[in-house]
């Protein structure tokens, strides 16, 4: 394999093997991003918009790429976080010395407080403040048992 520094290409530092031909992105490859046609600053930029709550078309007008394009990566970025921190192989939070607080939420779409109630779901989640250590856990409702 060999590092390839080439102004025709986008991403400028990638791997290719001499065997198969084929290309990997030193920076993206592993990540949401590896298969991405953009550029690392474009990506950069939206992960950015995402964070800061850019709508989809205020995000188009400030980086200068379709709202489609922004509402695709603002998908793998959700679906990115969803797989996070609901993955079975986390750490466990708190312990002996450690504070973690605790919170639930409703989750549930009602656009303007019109139409009709959609699914709810309850979402019980925790931090621990010594080792930001996170979880959330779906709940069926908010009963004593639960």
């Amino acid at each position: 394999m060999i590092i390839i520094h080439d102004s025709h290409i986008k991403i400028k530092h990638i791997w290719r093997c001499l065997l198969c031909k084929k290309y990997k992105s030193l920076l993206l490859n592993g990540s949401i991003f590896q298969d991405s046609k953009l550029p690392i600053k474009t990506v950069i930029k939206i992960i950015c918009a995402w964070s800061n709550s850019f709508s989809g078309k205020h995000a188009s007008q400030v980086i200068g790429v379709s709202e489609h394009t922004i509402s695709s990566v603002y998908s793998e970025i959700e679906d990115a976080c969803y797989q996070f921190v609901t993955r079975e192989d986390r750490e466990k939070v708190g312990g002996p010395g450690l504070s973690v607080e605790i919170d639930e939420t409703l989750l549930t779409r009602r656009k303007y407080n019109t139409g009709r109630l959609q699914e709810q779901i309850w979402v019980f989640g925790g931090i621990c403040r010594e080792n930001s250590a996170i979880f959330l856990e779906f709940v069926p409702n908010r009963n004593s048992d639960t």
